[in-house]
């Protein structure tokens, strides 16, 4: 959405200072992966899980006031949980550090 703080601007701005500062190959790409409901399920009630995936099912609306859905919402949801899963084991298996 026009205006909305999340939107493919604002990754694009990010990157784009990343490698404008020299910063970009100091980080490690993670290939991405949708997220298992178990995933989900650790962080939000199984009814908000069903809701979410049920009302972005349907034609593109609203999740709530400012939040835009469409049919590549729950697709995109997955992906970047499944990326901060994968992300946090790495940190905490010693793979990846924050440093």
């Amino acid at each position: 959405m026009d205006g909305h703080p999340e939107r493919p601007e604002r990754l694009r701005a990010v990157r784009a200072e990343l490698e404008r500062s020299g910063l970009l190959p100091a980080f490690t790409p993670l290939a991405p992966r949708a997220a298992t409901r178990d995933e989900l399920l650790r962080a939000h009630a199984p009814g908000h899980v069903d809701r979410v995936a049920a009302l972005t099912a349907g034609p593109p609306g609203m999740l709530d006031e400012d939040t835009y859905s469409n049919a590549h919402t729950w697709p995109a949801a997955l992906q970047a949980d499944g990326g901060v899963e994968d992300l946090a084991m790495a940190v905490m298996r010693g793979e990846l550090d924050l440093g």
